[in-house]
């Protein structure tokens, strides 16, 4: 896990910094003044920082940072043009590609743009339609045989089914134990997806997640390779056919669902994202966690994943 390494010529580089920067440090603690720093990139980069609310909070609402892969240089040249708001950006401003302009022409005039060549796509999937969600986390300490410190490993899925005759069944697994839960993972999910339907996601997660167990479980590779052929990515499919203004420039379910599903939501959920499924899940885990609580963690577990193909079904039948 770990070894050690000498650093005493990196570290004898910003030895010569270190007052200087005390000095400022101290400084700033000791101002009643808020220090100007102006926003960027590292505000996000290495990691989103805990102020960045706050020092956003004076940006209007359609920010031009919401533009898709937009460049920093690009926002330096509409910085240096006076313009802060997509509402703000003529139409015939270079350098804007086509995702771009479409972006800025939903917001200006205030539609949601929706090629009806996505409903061609969709008409495509064969029934039953498995919509699928995994859960996985990555700890940091090794807990199984085999594995390395943060590998992904995958311990909870669900599976909502939708038949030709629009009946919907729900199929979930939550591995129960304390063992690898590679194996049973594979083997519940290989069953529930049968060998017929499509198979549709959001995002590339799940069809990444199937090939590290194919690695990791050989006997299982042939038939979980074939479930790759199968599967579909929402996500590209509403990159490359829609946007609605509260997309905000993002594309994840949790913009995408309330702009085009409103009624359907995560607010009332205890777990309502990937970070916290994955902490609950070291935690139930933990030799120590007891019953009471481990019981209530997987409920939370259930309903949030089973919430996540809810979501993907309805933003299906939305978008058909």
């Amino acid at each position: 896990l770990f070894r050690v390494d000498n650093v005493n010529k990196e570290v004898e580089i910003f030895i010569k910094d270190i007052p200087l920067m005390l000095e400022e440090m101290r400084f700033s603690l000791q101002s009643k003044e808020v220090p100007y720093v102006e926003v960027g990139r590292q505000c996000e980069q290495p990691y989103i920082c805990p102020f960045y609310s706050y020092c956003h909070s004076d940006e209007p609402e359609f920010h031009i940072s919401q533009l898709p892969r937009v460049s920093q240089r690009f926002i330096t040249d509409l910085e240096e043009a006076n313009i802060h708001d997509i509402r703000d950006i003529p139409s015939d401003f270079p350098g804007l590609n086509d995702i771009q302009r479409r972006v800025r022409d939903c917001v200006v005039n205030n539609r949601t743009y929706l090629d009806t060549d996505i409903a061609i796509e969709l008409n495509q999937l064969e029934y039953p339609i498995h919509f699928l969600d995994f859960e996985t986390f990555n700890p940091a300490l090794p807990l199984y045989i085999g594995t390395s410190p943060y590998n992904m490993i995958p311990f909870q899925w669900s599976n909502h089914i939708l038949n030709k005759d629009g009946s919907i069944r729900h199929e979930e697994f939550l591995h129960d134990g304390y063992d690898d839960p590679r194996l049973k993972f594979a083997e519940t999910l290989l069953r529930t997806l049968g060998d017929e339907g499509s198979i549709v996601v959001y995002s590339s997660f799940e069809a990444t997640r199937i090939n590290g167990l194919m690695q990791v479980l050989p006997h299982l590779s042939d038939e979980l390779h074939k479930l790759l052929a199968r599967i579909v990515d929402l996500l590209k499919l509403v990159r490359t056919y829609c946007y609605h203004p509260e997309f905000h420039g993002s594309y994840s379910i949790k913009s995408v669902l309330p702009a085009l599903v409103p009624d359907l939501g995560y607010s009332d959920l205890e777990i309502n994202d990937g970070g916290l499924a994955s902490i609950a899940y070291a935690e139930i885990v933990n030799p120590d966690t007891t019953k009471e609580r481990r019981d209530h963690l997987r409920k939370c577990l259930l309903d949030y994943c089973e919430r996540d193909t809810e979501a993907e079904v309805r933003l299906y039948q939305t978008l058909l």
